[in-house]
């Protein structure tokens, strides 16, 4: 699956979030413990519910789009996200219909995208 988000089908409903994490994406997140610290750092969120605290031995819930901040600690919204690229546009892969809270865009190596950072 790519990065950053996948919705939880019957073959994984069955799994703890850590696990999910585990199956999913192997190349960002090699091992059960590495799953474990990004659901308790507050890196994987459900996309209809961001802000809803998650834990690593929920099941996951099926039919839901589970997201997956790999390198994020804090979330940022869009709009600081858009203003820092304003010279060079954001090739963005996928974006959140509802509300516009999420969004996974490919930036240029070297441009921040923490404020300060």
């Amino acid at each position: 699956a790519a990065c950053c988000a996948v919705d939880v089908s019957e073959a994984l409903s069955p799994l703890n979030l850590a696990e999910v994490l585990v199956a999913v994406w192997p190349e960002v997140v090699p091992s059960l413990s590495a799953a474990r610290r990004a659901v308790r750092h507050r890196r994987v969120a459900l996309a209809a519910d961001p802000l809803r605290v998650l834990w690593w031995r929920m099941a996951a819930p099926l039919g839901e789009r589970l997201v997956l901040r790999p390198h994020r600690q804090r979330l940022q919204p869009r709009e600081s996200l858009l203003a820092l690229h304003t010279a060079a546009p954001l090739q963005v892969l996928w974006e959140d219909d509802d509300d516009g809270r999420w969004m996974v865009a490919v930036k240029p190596a070297g441009t921040g995208v923490l404020q300060g950072r």
